[in-house]
């Protein structure tokens, strides 16, 4: 196998690895909202955008019936988000767990065919424990989604080829503006870490 053989498919595998984490977590978001009373739009906004980044990460890795899969969902949810039909979202967290097995079975492929040397894309231990205890000291009705916001950028990051020391980069900005961040979340305005 050449260099250039075994460095796309570590890219491949990790893409995959990352995609499945993705899907994990808007199936855990979709079952977070089917069990509410009452749909809140900023969590109705992350799970959409959620659902475009599995998408996208699809599409990246040639998973072309995953994406499209997943673009159905999107379709689905932004109707849901529109009529607030709970029946829809039940049917999506079906959807979205049938595309995580199927993304799960692509992935031990992989992860069977994929040199040894080969591993998963590598968040920085530090940088999500740095992530997560900024997180803690937010609004509580803000901290979880804040929180899960701030690790998948760090999966991101990670899974586009940043190095542990770029992860903690971006851990050491959210850190530097929490303090921002939690001001303005307690006044009801929108804040990005970015920039």
């Amino acid at each position: 196998m050449t260099t250039e053989t075994a460095t796309l498919s570590r890219d491949y595998q990790v893409f995959t690895g990352s995609l499945v984490n993705y899907i994990t977590s808007t199936r855990y978001l979709a079952k977070l909202i089917a069990d509410e009373q009452v749909l809140h739009s900023d969590r109705a906004t992350t799970f959409i955008n959620a659902l475009e980044r599995c998408r996208n990460l699809a599409c990246r890795v040639g998973h072309l019936g995953l994406a499209t899969g997943l673009t159905d969902v999107c379709e689905h949810a932004r109707t849901f988000v529109a009529t607030g039909n709970r029946a829809i979202i039940l049917d999506l967290a079906g959807r979205i767990l049938e595309l995580e097995a199927t993304a799960q079975a692509l992935g031990q492929t992989i992860i069977k065919d994929a040199p040894s040397d080969c591993s998963q894309a590598a968040v920085s231990r530090m940088a999500r424990r740095i992530a997560s205890a900024a997180a803690r000291v937010l609004p509580a009705e803000h901290r979880h989604d804040k929180a899960e916001e701030f690790i998948a950028e760090l999966y991101d990051i990670a899974t586009t080829g940043g190095s542990p020391r770029t992860q903690l980069v971006y851990a050491g900005r959210v850190l530097i503006r929490i303090g921002a961040l939690r001001r303005e979340l307690a006044n009801g305005r929108r804040w990005a870490v970015g920039g």
